[in-house]
């Protein structure tokens, strides 16, 4: 299945003001920590054990955040035969993120009586994770604020004396620009956006991070198909930005500064649109469910706290493949009047017929109209007969569309897929998407064109051939 969500390449050259290349990690680490961490992990790639068990206490006491160190523990643990203190450790790598659960019931230093103890914490975890996920879920109705749903404070393995920051909530609103998101929190979390201390959460200091990805089947609590977003302050104000994976850096961009204050009461406000265009091809309407999760992370210079939707430390981390998310369903049905949108399979065609979606949400029942057109760039179909029309049967509210779009006849080049409803109340709305038709051998020729092309741009269309390829 093709990815649902592409580079917004368009939408970054259009709206990004000020190119400002930011750290590609938000890595907090010492060189403290590093060295310790370096040197446990030396000691254990030699079976030094005995040596490096001692060693991964005090690193695990000093840095009780460090997962990884946590798993450490308890393999060491396990393996000098303290059973106890193992599952106190693996205990405490669950809270603070570890997500490896299958290589932990496989790993060779966490068996005999810890085997099975591992299964079972890991069983726990899945069903506290699978129930989260459905308690933080939400339906978003066109133009209307959800409900609120809390950020909860992430465990620690190690109780600290220290009092709780209060919860903070956050809603969401969808409509024809995009996701609009509203973060309130206590009057102990204004440190968040204090000027005094302002570094984006990019780049190691504070703010909001907002995980969006497609989950593509009803249970899902985890996806590899995602976007990254966040939101924070800077000395001159608030600041936005994504993550593009495939230049592995975050981009600030104007459209998503944040609107930061605090109300009458006290309460930190921060309210921030993701514009669709930032997730093309990703359509709320045609593409429901989404996922969404959101961590708050207040750096205070001596340590860290988190709140999550869903507890994670995924969000810290830009280059996670796999992220956890609550399910965010679009309320279709709560759009009024008549819209037509659709979605290509893919964007490259070649052989093989593309699978097409429509989506027609109608004011009223009854009969409409459905024109399929190829057409070139000019707006000229390509079809021998013409654009190919039938009578659909539409339902009041949502209805859904299935066909196939079969390039393959065509030649190479570019070509628009159109397509038009006219609906019963007598409006027409039109719908299209561009498909590159790549016929056989259109390699050849390419590579034939590439050759006239002036020696400076070679490099340039070789490396958009080799994308498409």
């Amino acid at each position: 299945m093709s990815p649902r969500f592409l580079t917004p390449s368009q939408f970054l050259l259009g709206i990004l003001v000020g190119l400002i290349l930011c750290a590609s990690s938000l890595s907090l680490a010492a060189d403290e920590r590093q060295t310790s961490a370096a040197r446990i992990g030396d000691l254990m790639r030699h079976n030094q054990r005995t040596m490096a068990l001692p060693l991964c206490r005090a690193h695990t006491n000093a840095f009780p955040d460090d997962y990884v160190m946590w798993y450490n523990l308890a393999c060491l643990e396990n393996t000098v035969g303290d059973s106890d203190r193992a599952k106190q450790a693996y205990n405490a790598a669950l809270a603070t993120g570890f997500v490896e659960w299958d290589m932990a019931v496989q790993d060779p230093d966490l068996q005999g009586p810890m085997s099975a103890t591992v299964a079972e914490l890991n069983a726990a975890e899945a069903a506290n994770l699978a129930k989260l996920t459905a308690r933080q879920s939400l339906g978003l109705d066109l133009d209307k604020w959800s409900e609120t749903r809390p950020l909860i404070p992430h465990r620690k393995a190690v109780p600290t004396a220290d009092a709780p920051l209060s919860q903070p909530d956050l809603r969401l609103k969808w409509h024809d620009g995009g996701l609009s998101l509203e973060l309130t929190a206590g009057q102990d979390w204004v440190a968040l956006f204090s000027q005094s201390a302002a570094q984006a959460p990019w780049q190691g200091g504070s703010g909001l991070i907002v995980s969006l990805g497609v989950l593509e089947n009803a249970a899902d609590a985890t996806s590899d198909n995602h976007h990254l977003f966040a939101f924070g302050i800077e000395t001159k104000g608030g600041a936005g930005a994504m993550y593009l994976p495939a230049q592995d850096q975050w981009q600030q961009i104007l459209e998503l500064v944040p609107k930061i204050r605090a109300d009458q009461d006290g309460q930190l406000q921060l309210t921030a649109t993701i514009p669709w265009q930032a997730m093309m091809p990703y359509n709320p309407v045609v593409d429901t469910p989404l996922g969404i999760n959101a961590t708050l992370v207040l750096n205070t210079g001596q340590r860290l706290i988190r709140a999550s939707m869903v507890e994670t430390r995924d969000t810290l981390n830009p280059r996670a493949e796999v992220r956890r998310f609550a399910r965010l369903d679009f309320r279709t049905d709560s759009i009024k009047g008549d819209r037509f949108l659709g979605k290509m399979s893919n964007s490259l065609s070649s052989n093989q017929p593309l699978d097409l979606e429509l989506v027609a949400i109608s004011g009223t029942a009854g009969s409409a109209t459905l024109s399929l057109n190829f057409t070139d760039q000019a707006g000229r179909s390509v079809l021998p007969d013409g654009p190919i029309r039938g009578t659909v049967m539409l339902t009041e509210g949502t209805n859904r569309i299935a066909r196939q779009a079969d390039f393959s006849p065509l030649k190479t080049g570019g070509y628009i897929m159109r397509a038009e409803m006219s609906f019963p109340s007598g409006e027409e709305k039109i719908w299209a998407a561009t498909v590159l038709q790549l016929a056989e051998g259109w390699q050849a020729r390419y590579e034939e064109r590439i050759a006239m092309v002036g020696f400076s741009e070679q490099a340039t269309v070789r490396y958009l051939l080799d994308k498409i390829a």
